[in-house]
């Protein structure tokens, strides 16, 4: 009886345990597991269905089949509990035992587990020092091993084949010990010493030099330390015992018609058995040893497929032809064990169905089919109809509601009230991908899904399907309506924008109502506030449309009757404006005091006094605000909010000093500016999001609620809709294409003479086209704007949806009415001949069918690139999953250097949004008053973008996730603010995790949005000039110019030129960065205007310059060699371009400019000569013996053809620089900061020799530059540490090596922005930052030192430090190390948890390395957690973890 408890004992709670080990198991620990050996291959009996005894399902040994009986009936029923029947010899228990009884195979003779000796670098292999091959030949009885030479001339460890075996044994009889199979191996095995070998080891790594030796040793090392820390037997790699598999986890279920479906495992497990028994029969008979042998081999074949089928030779497959599916399948792939059953578990108590559109919702509801709801609530409808007294057990509870009583569904109702559920729309790209709503019961099958998350899902209703999930415990739904309801997510994590915005219908609404039209009824009519606007609409005494006059808060505007309507429906609050000084002593404060009730002006007062002079010159808020913000108690709050308007409140003691406050006035929260404008989706944006920074959550989702309203009202009663009309033709249309083509003309006549190439022709044409493209479309857009056509005469539809963001862009419109434009050839080029015609036009059979392919592409595109996006999620999520904000300040006192960022002289992002949210690392100060901005360790917030802005700086030091100091995780400081919710972050934030999807998602949505252009080129028109943005003066600075012979001013800085203009005050405003080649247009000092141009270039080829004048002589330069005359076939004319001719090594083709004497003459510098050496593809532009002027152009190279930019090449370069490959073409870097010089003389492979001589007379470094690469630098040029010595996309270890981690963090950053900013996608910088963080863990050992490392180790940074600190605290010498940087997949496998990295990828590989190093995963990352089943330790999961540390 006592026993019967144990039926009620719980399941064992998976946080019980604080680690997981594994290691490699030894016979005796099989033994141990095991519950019997099973002897026989049979499974059931087919008749009685019965297990066989002895065989894979034996009863005896497993467990009886059915509870509580067993197998020959004789004990039946739970009062038997315990019993082993004497007849079969079955325990009478659960039948659920023979899910986790184990039993063995005690093998005739041993044989090797192949993952130990396959998988790479090879164990067994490692520890005996033999080669694969080797080892191979024993293991399958080819040769023989030596084992013990004793005194013969044999070598240990020497293969001998069958005919030396015989002649050694003829020649020395049984002198020495030699054998065969894995016997020999494990023989071999048991003789090692580890200590001994490790010792050994370590000597020989010091005394080789030669690299190849060293990587050799350090690998035999690693594999030895592993066996001798963990006290694993290297013997244990060949097996004696091979453990079975609980027979229910291989299952045999029977099909209809008396067949079985079984599981593989069984099959492999009976090929075992059988060959087992097989040799055990012919050892007991004592065949021919070669008999044996070959049966041993087969045996150990047999047990190598089990393990792992296809690893050794052909795969074995069953009778349906496809391979047997092994235990190592079953772990590995996406179907198998850790990622199908462990991470990807389903649930229950959910279902799903198609979505349709609930515009009646509010935005925290959804509408729930009632039968579905029904379904999902069964339990609850049971429990609540027996509380009710409607029903007294659960089966007529049952019935019940089967029949669907009128009683049920008010039931329903009850139960469903206010209970939060989750809809999930697949595919979860990030976390707004679930979120929950409190359902409202519907008629109907589908469910009703609010609009405005929409954007978030990215949910359409054209057929999608949603899943709903319903939360059971009381803490899933606690947490399900505090942290996931729809109305707490409205920021996007990814940049902190609101991602709750209109769109569409309801953008259309709000944009058709807010513009005004010229003529309405009621123009001109003044109001004395909103209310009365609404009543004279009401009356219908105004129109819509009309431009009125209203007084809003005392202030008079001049707005529009819609505008003044979307104004109403804002829920409004009038707050009171502050004006305060901070003093740290309450004598300053009593003297500012007495000044100011001497009639002193407060705002004078603020600039000159306290400690925050010049900032925070006034905040409009709420009281609550002003009591966390300020620090002050209720009863200061209540003094300060009774004050009269201009009043200055008594000096008012606060935690960290005073402060005097003056009540400056009152406005509303959000105010009328932001209304007063037609409002488009971009405007909506920002007024939401205006609206969330001041007025906070509850009135942001109303607001949103009310527009949406609206914006559906009046887009319905705008009734607009598309006709063919709507699409307007420019009159100028022919005129630009006219003009176009008679340029396109021109270009063809200069490459018939001769004047350009192919290339540039190309490059000109396409250009030329861009650019008639755009004027096009600004043509249309412009007819369409004033566009008198339409029955109303002021609007047009399709340009209203345009401009207003609902639906469609510029590049559709221009489709429609301007031109299509170039198109792109399959290989990405783009077609030189553009289609003139439009959709509205039609396009004729040519034009289709060039476009047809572009559109293909696209769809065909969209496949691919999902799945390669999910896979980059899916590693960055790997990488980042264990970053965790686990403290608030690591104390660290380095940071990170932001500035703008400038391309090209256009500013791309501003240094105020690439700082917001962010902790200042010092005090920020104004350059000109020096007055404190933001103070060290403060928040970078809204209200101080303006003053940053205004006050000129360009670069602000902040705290990063890059350079935080702590331990695990990382620390709320360094990572700012929150995104999602607009303050700092709290502990326990999963920002890893947040980090991989915010990168992750835009991946998927750009590749899915190439289709939509339907395949037109999209490329931008090349910049070919500079013009003044300001008004100012030109300060030419330090650049090198040369006058040419038209006297203009030609730029000769190889890297870096750059002007500046300065405005009147002498304050420099926009800098200019110039290429090579360039002319410049203005005069230093020259007085200028916006818009002028000051500087213009060819951007389709880089030209090389000469510097001085004088007489062009060739240098290597031979027709035929090193030059070839390209007569072109289409025009007949010729060119000369330098060739590579590789035959020849010690050519360099340059030219050289001969002065008077003859001589090379020297540059404007005094130090070097003129010169140039040309790269291949170079066009010469002269003859030998012509006379030139300085600044003439002797040679040019053409630049490559651009291809379209999108995000094929995007989605792989975020990739490439994620996993820092090296790059296909890779700039050659200098290291150090020197002056160049340029051998004459080729190597003998025809590399050129440059070397860099540094400043201070160190040692120079040379670099060999392969033929025909364009060297970015001339002899004699000063260049410094990290710059181009030949062009290329930067390899992001040289980046490391040459100037630090911090400089490749943010060089990686800025890359993959990039790759982003062109498809217009905002990520915040810090995302990025958290995963180059966890690719920089690793540090590699240069020194070992004292330490128990070994040379270039990979080892986490954090054991590292503790290792050094250790030996530093035991005198000895600590190790030394270089920072690495590994890409996101090997990050991840690298990772300290093994359940991680295998559930990863290379499961076998990181299982095998961790069981021979007895391996613990102590459980800190989220991976690891779900797959034991734990709560994660991150969010709601880390106080308890924090709970548990702290008892």
């Amino acid at each position: 009886m006592e026993t019967v408890y144990d039926f009620f004992a719980k399941p064992i709670n998976p946080r019980r345990f604080s680690g997981v080990k594994i290691a490699l198991a030894s016979s005796e620990q099989i033994l141990q597991w095991s519950f019997g050996e099973i002897t026989k291959p049979e499974t059931i009996n087919y008749r009685t269905f019965r297990p066989e005894r002895d065989g894979l399902f034996c009863a005896k040994i497993f467990g009886p089949t059915k509870d509580f009986e067993c197998n020959c009936g004789k004990y039946k029923r739970m009062k038997h509990r315990g019993v082993t029947c004497e007849k079969c010899g079955v325990e009478v228990i659960q039948s659920k035992v023979r899910r986790e009884r184990m039993a063995h195979i005690k093998l005739a003779s041993p044989v090797s587990h192949i993952w130990f000796l396959k998988s790479l670098p090879s164990k067994i292999g490692n520890v005996l020092d033999l080669t694969l091959k080797e080892l191979e030949r024993v293991l399958y009885f080819d040769s023989y091993i030596v084992i013990d030479p004793k005194n013969t001339d044999l070598s240990p460890m020497q293969l001998l084949s069958e005919e030396a075996y015989q002649e050694a044994r003829a020649k020395y009889g049984s002198d020495f010990e030699a054998a065969i199979g894995a016997e020999a191996i494990k023989a071999l095995l048991d003789k090692v010493d580890l200590e001994v070998l490790s010792t050994q080891l370590r000597e020989d790594l010091k005394a080789t030099s030669v690299e190849a030796k060293r990587k050799k040793l350090a690998k035999r090392l690693r594999i030895v330390d592993a066996f001798a820390k963990s006290g694993v037997s290297p013997s244990w790699m060949i097996i004696e015992v091979v453990p079975v598999l609980p027979p229910d986890l291989r299952p045999l279920v029977p099909l209809e018609g008396g067949r079985f479906a079984t599981s593989d495992l069984n099959d492999l497990y009976r090929r075992v058995i059988n060959r087992n028994n097989r040799l055990k029969r012919l050892m007991e008979l004592k065949a021919p040893d070669i008999i044996i042998r070959n049966e041993k081999r087969m045996l150990q074949e047999a047990v190598d497929v089990l393990f792992d089928n296809g690893r050794h030779g052909r795969a074995v497959t069953g009778s349906n032809k496809r391979p047997l599916k092994s235990l190592t399948d079953t772990l590995k792939g996406k179907q198998g064990r850790f990622r199908q059953n462990l991470l990807g578990k389903r649930v229950d108590y959910s279902g799903r169905t198609v979505i349709t559109i609930g515009p009646n919702l509010r935005l925290h509801q959804c509408g729930l089919p009632k039968q579905m709801a029904l379904e999902l609530f069964k339990p609850f409808i049971y429990y609540r109809l027996e509380q009710k007294g409607y029903v007294s057990t659960v089966k007529s509870a049952k019935k019940m509601v089967e029949r669907e009583v009128p009683e049920v569904w008010d039931t329903l109702e009850e139960v469903v009230k206010e209970y939060p559920v989750m809809l999930n729309r697949a595919p979860t790209l990030h976390r707004l991908g679930i979120q929950a709503f409190e359902p409202v019961l519907i008629e109907g099958k589908a469910i009703q899904l609010h609009p405005l998350v929409c954007t978030a899902f990215n949910a359409d209703f054209d057929g999608d399907q949603m899943a709903v999930h319903i939360p059971l415990s009381v803490e899933a739904q606690i947490e399900a309506r505090v942290l996931m309801l729809a109305t707490n997510n409205i920021l996007s994590p990814a940049n902190g924008s609101p991602i709750i915005v209109p769109t569409q219908d309801i953008v259309l609404g709000t944009y058709y109502m807010t513009k005004t039209i010229e003529g309405t009824k009621g123009e001109g009519v003044v109001f004395s506030g909103p209310e009365e606007v609404v009543a004279a609409f009401d009356s219908g005494t105004v129109g819509l449309h009309a431009a009125i006059s209203v007084r809003i808060n005392g202030k008079l505007y001049d707005t529009s009757v819609g505008r003044v309507l979307v104004w109403e429906v804002i829920p409004q609050q009038i707050v009171p404006v502050f004006k305060t000084i901070h003093f740290s002593a309450k004598k300053e404060a009593n003297s500012v005091l007495a000044e100011i009730k001497r009639g002193a002006s407060f705002v004078d007062m603020q600039k000159k006094h306290g400690d925050e002079s010049g900032v925070d010159y006034e905040r409009a808020m709420k009281k609550e605000d002003m009591i966390t913000e300020f620090g002050l108690s209720e009863a200061d709050a209540d003094y300060l909010f009774s004050l009269k308007e201009g009043e200055c409140s008594d000096i008012i003691g606060i935690s960290d000093g005073y402060r005097l406050f003056k009540l400056a006035g009152y406005r509303s929260e959000i105010p009328f500016e932001m209304v007063n404008r037609p409002l488009g989706k971009k405007a909506i944006r920002e007024l939401v999001d205006g609206a969330y920074r001041n007025t906070g959550l509850k009135s942001t989702v109303i607001l949103a609620d009310r527009l949406k309203d609206i914006g559906y009202k009046y887009s319905t009663l705008g009734g607009l809709s598309i006709s063919i009309d709507a699409m307007v033709v420019p009159e100028k249309k022919w005129d630009i294409i006219k003009a176009a083509e008679k340029k396109v003309e021109e270009i063809a006549n200069q490459y018939k003479e001769g004047l350009i190439t192919q290339g540039e022709k190309y490059n000109k044409v396409v250009d030329i086209w861009s650019k008639a493209t755009d004027d096009i479309a600004n043509e249309m857009m412009e007819a369409m704007r004033t566009d008198a056509g339409t029955p109303t005469g002021r609007f047009n539809p399709v340009f209203m949806m345009a401009d207003s963001g609902a639906r469609g862009s510029k590049d559709q419109m221009r489709q429609l009415a301007g031109m299509r434009g170039l198109m792109a050839k399959p290989s990405g080029e783009i077609i030189e001949t553009p289609i003139v015609a439009n959709f509205r036009e039609g396009l004729s059979v040519l034009q289709y069918f060039i476009s047809t392919h572009g559109a293909r592409k696209g769809l065909a595109d969209t496949a691919l690139k999902t799945a390669n996006s999910g896979y980059l999620t899916r590693r960055l999520a790997d990488v980042a999953q264990d970053c965790i904000i686990t403290e608030d300040d690591c104390g660290a006192m380095m940071g990170v250097e932001v500035e703008a960022l400038v391309e090209g002289g256009e500013i791309i992002e501003r240094l105020v949004d690439r700082v917001i949210g962010r902790i200042a690392l010092e005090d920020i100060r104004d350059p000109f008053t020096d007055e404190v901005i933001v103070r060290g360790g403060e928040e970078i917030s809204e209200r101080h973008l303006s003053v940053i802005e205004n006050s000129g700086l360009t670069k602000i030091w902040i705290r990063s996730v890059l350079t935080c100091k702590s331990e695990t995780g990382i620390c709320a400081k360094c990572y700012g603010r929150d995104f999602a919710h607009g303050k700092l972050v709290e502990h326990g934030q999963a920002v890893g995790i947040l980090a991989a999807q915010s990168i992750g998602e835009p991946g998927t949505q750009l590749t899915m949005r190439t289709f939509h252009i339907g395949g037109t080129a999209s490329r931008k028109v090349e910049r070919a000039e500079i013009r003044a943005r300001v008004d100012g003066f030109v300060r030419l600075g330090d650049l090198k110019l040369v006058e040419n012979a038209e006297k203009k001013l030609v730029v000769m800085n190889r890297r870096g030129g750059e002007f500046t203009i300065v405005n009147k005050a002498g304050r420099e405003v926009e800098k200019c960065p110039v290429i090579y080649g360039a002319t410049i247009v203005v005069k230093d000092g020259q007085d200028i205007q916006a818009g002028d141009v000051l500087a213009a270039w060819d951007p389709f080829t880089t030209p090389i310059v000469a510097e001085v004048a004088g007489t062009v002589k060739f240098g290597d330069i031979v027709k035929g060699k090193t030059m070839q005359e390209m007569v072109d076939p289409v025009t007949g004319k010729s060119s000369q371009t330098i060739i590579d001719e590789s035959r020849t090594h010690d050519v360099r083709p340059r030219i050289s400019i001969k002065d008077d004497e003859n001589k090379t003459a020297t540059l404007p510098d005094g130090k070097s000569k003129a010169r140039y050496p040309l790269p291949v593809g170079a066009v010469l532009l002269v003859e030998e013996n012509d006379t030139i002027r300085a600044g003439d152009v002797i040679a040019k190279l053409p630049r490559a053809t651009t291809k379209t930019k999108d995000i094929t090449g995007g989605l792989p370069r975020v990739a490439e620089l994620f996993e820092v490959r090296k790059p296909k073409e890779a700039a050659i870097l200098s290291e150090i900061n020197g002056y160049i010089s340029i051998a004459k003389a080729t190597t003998k492979k025809g590399k050129q020799k440059v070397t860099v001589a540094p400043v201070d007379g160190g040692e120079p470094r040379e670099y060999l530059i392969p033929r025909g690469k364009h060297i970015n630098v001339y002899d004699g040029d000063y260049i410094r540490a990290g710059e181009e010595i030949v062009a290329g996309s930067a390899n992001p270890q040289d980046v490391m090596n040459i100037r630090g981690d911090v400089a490749l963090a943010r060089y990686l950053v800025d890359e993959v922005q990039e790759v982003y900013r062109l498809q217009g996608v905002t990520i915040n910088d810090k995302h990025i930052e958290v995963i180059v963080r966890q690719m920089m863990r690793r540090v590699k050992i240069k020194e070992i030192g004292d330490t128990e490392f070994i040379d270039d180790e990979q080892v986490d940074r954090q054991r590292f430090e503790d290792t050094n600190r250790e030996v530093i605290a035991n005198g000895g010498k600590p190790a030394v190390g270089e920072p690495l940087i590994l890409g996101i997949t090997k990050a991840s496998l690298a990772t300290e948890s093994f359940i991680s990295a295998a559930s990863f990828q290379e499961t076998t590989k990181v299982l095998t390395d961790a069981s021979i190093a007895g391996k613990t995963d102590y459980l800190r990352g989220l991976k690891e957690n779900v797959i034991m089943g734990r709560l994660i330790p991150a969010g709601t999961g880390f106080v308890e973890y924090r709970k548990a540390a702290e008892k």
